[in-house]
């Protein structure tokens, strides 16, 4: 049985603000859906980060070098929507299909109180560095991996059989002050739940 060679990495928010600037980053291959996620959602993952929080591993393909440019590319196999909102909310103009009605938002409240409707470039200089330091778990695979291996890998990344429930479809579609609360009364009071 043939295996695959995966790296193990990290990188930085930094990394990939840079790959996009220099147009090594290929964020949106053919087999990806469009951008899809809500201003909510891209709210929490922005206020994740600057938690500190862990986030799910984002999976790459390295490209064959370019011999005319010498430049490498990589390609983003999983984690689109997580680099994409990160890439709106620092550097909006890098996005060659960047579309203000659904790309723009900014911090929501009932994520961060302190700094609600804040933008990247209205955050302290700290905690832009913070953000932009942040490191990403990365798994990489070698330029060798051809499209249908990559699909197969993107296949079983994003099909695991079990359909969410409706319950679990409303808590991954919805934000706000009750979603926030029941979760940090939930976390509060786990032993006396447990009990």
């Amino acid at each position: 049985m043939k295996t695959l060679d995966v790296t193990r990495t990290l990188y930085t928010v930094t990394d990939f603000v840079s790959w996009q600037k220099n147009k090594t980053l290929v964020l949106s291959p053919s087999f990806h859906r469009r951008p899809v996620w809500n201003p909510g959602a891209k709210s929490f993952l922005i206020d994740t980060i600057m938690r500190g929080l862990p986030i799910p591993i984002i999976f790459l393909r390295d490209q064959k070098t370019n011999l005319k440019t010498l430049q490498s590319k990589r390609e983003v196999i999983d984690g689109q929507q997580r680099i994409r909102t990160i890439l709106s909310f620092i550097c909006p103009n890098e996005l060659d299909d960047y579309d203000k009605t659904n790309d723009d938002f900014t911090i929501k409240r009932v994520h961060n109180k302190e700094f609600s409707n804040k933008g990247f470039r209205d955050l302290p200089n700290d905690l832009q560095r913070w953000i932009l330091d942040y490191q990403f778990s990365v798994h990489i695979l070698p330029s060798s991996v051809d499209d249908r291996e990559v699909l197969q890998v993107f296949a079983r990344m994003n099909s695991t059989g079990v359909k969410l429930n409706d319950q679990e479809l409303r808590n991954a579609n919805f934000f706000g002050d009750f979603k926030t609360l029941s979760y940090s009364l939930s976390t509060e009071y786990l032993e006396h739940w447990r009990n």
